[in-house]
């Protein structure tokens, strides 16, 4: 059998890889031609698809780089907007805080007065008198702004809590049921309230100081119109 006739570069190629084409029993490969051909294609391949994986390799890490100053963005966003609700909740509780905090601290020096204890355990109207200042006092903005407490800071909104559920403790317990107590109930009310009432003023004064530093903050102190807002009326001014 003859072997087919190719001329040029193309034979040279070709014989590098076999002598003929046409396989018969006078005719083999060169298998180690082929195989070499085989480790070229091999090597191209695995070249290109390295190409390709350093592309993608590249674009996922700015992809990656990307969602993570998103990410820092989004933080950042949140962080002032966290910020900023922290000022404003506190400036709106400001006025509030700092006038419930003094009326308690009036009853807390009423009781502490000489003879107040005696007073509190036999005379009806003195108990009254002090009973009466404790039911007028409440915290309506704090209460209408319960839902925004968790954006200040733990220490600050903890104390603003707890002292409107002690103080509520009090109303409740103190103010309802007055009736048949024997005197010395009375000195036990007493002593719990020479207890809770300070304990309360304290906690407000947490609240008290974190609202004057937020008012700093915004540059909005204006101590004069603060102390007008909250003088009784009659009281003189000085």
């Amino acid at each position: 059998m003859q072997p087919i006739q190719m001329g040029g570069q193309e034979m040279d190629f070709l014989d590098s890889l076999s002598q003929c084409w046409l396989l018969s029993r006078q005719c083999t490969p060169i298998w180690e031609a082929w195989a070499a051909g085989g480790a070229i294609a091999a090597v191209l391949t695995t070249g290109v698809l390295g190409l390709f994986t350093y592309r993608l390799g590249r674009a996922a890490n700015r992809a990656s780089d990307t969602a993570v100053e998103i990410a820092h963005a989004e933080s950042r966003r949140q962080a002032f907007r966290d910020a900023k609700e922290r000022v404003l909740v506190l400036m709106q509780i400001n006025g509030e805080v700092s006038t419930k905090r003094e009326h308690i601290l009036d009853i807390v020096r009423h009781l502490g007065e000489d003879g107040g204890e005696a007073y509190f355990l036999v005379n009806q109207n003195y108990r009254e008198d002090v009973f009466g200042h404790i039911a007028r006092i409440n915290f309506p903005l704090t209460v209408a702004l319960t839902d925004r407490v968790h954006y200040l800071e733990p220490k600050v909104g903890g104390s603003l809590v707890r002292a409107v559920g002690l103080f509520r403790t009090i109303q409740e317990n103190y103010l309802e049921e007055r009736e048949g107590v024997t005197q010395e109930e009375w000195g036990e009310v007493f002593r719990l309230l020479g207890l809770t009432l300070p304990a309360v003023a304290a906690d407000l004064a947490v609240v008290q100081n974190a609202c004057k530093l937020a008012v700093a903050e915004l540059g909005l102190e204006n101590y004069e119109l603060a102390n007008a807002a909250v003088r009784e009326p009659g009281q003189a001014v000085g």
